[in-house]
Formats: C-alpha cells, sequence, structure tokens
C-alpha cells in the first residue's frame, strides 16, 4: 500500500506488513520530526515509523487500562510529537509520548460534553 504523505508530495510512504505484525492498519499520521505512526485496529496496537521507513516501536495491548488499546482508528501527531490515538471501542482519546508512554486520556462512552462515542478520525 503506498499512502501519499501531503507534507512531503516528493516522497510518498509505503505501509508494509512487517513480518506479519500489521493485521488491520488504519490511520496514519506523520510528525515533524520524519517519524509516523500507524493505528493497527485487530492487533489492538500502534507502529511508528523512523524517516527511513524502519519501525522503531510498537506499543498497546487489548484492554481498556491505561495506554491499552481495543481497535484503535486514527492517530495525530501534535507540534511537539505527542501521539494521539482514536481508541474506538474504548470511546476516548489517548496521549503518548514517541516511546509509547500513556500521558493522558479523556473521553469515554456517552452523549454528554466531553464524552464520545466510538471515536474514528483525529487531527491537531
Amino acid at each position: 500500500v503506498v499512502v501519499g504523505d501531503y507534507t512531503r508530495v516528493d516522497k510518498p510512504r509505503k505501509i508494509v506488513n512487517i513480518d506479519g505484525r500489521m493485521g488491520g492498519p488504519m490511520g496514519i499520521a506523520f510528525g515533524n520530526n520524519g517519524m509516523w505512526a500507524v493505528a493497527d485496529n485487530t492487533k489492538h496496537c500502534v507502529c511508528i515509523f523512523d524517516d527511513q521507513d524502519k519501525l522503531i516501536k510498537s506499543f498497546g495491548s487489548h484492554g481498556a487500562g491505561n495506554g491499552q488499546l481495543n481497535s484503535p482508528m486514527g492517530v495525530t501527531f501534535d507540534s511537539n510529537n505527542y501521539l494521539y490515538v482514536a481508541d474506538y471501542l474504548n470511546n476516548r482519546v489517548q496521549k503518548f509520548d514517541v516511546t509509547g508512554n500513556h500521558l493522558l486520556q479523556f473521553g469515554g462512552r456517552g452523549s454528554a460534553h466531553g464524552k464520545l462515542s466510538c471515536p474514528i478520525g483525529i487531527t491537531t
């Protein structure tokens, strides 16, 4: 699969099934440091690649605890290269650093202000 990186249209990126590690790649995001991330909704993890497209980190596991994911769908980097993940079946957004350390979360199932119902896309 070739994905266009609209911040660098001269250099398209490739997502590959690295040793069978990616089961269901969904959202993709590009950081301002050359790193890029993919949410894998069937393996319940996020894979981070360097600017040479080498897998440098994979984090997350199936569950509802801090740092655990349940079908992550969307990812985005902010201007400080923190990663936000739309945690679809946990009805929340989680924030991580690029090494996979959980920093915070918000949302939760519901229709009240600040609550989410199966977030899919996310951007900063």
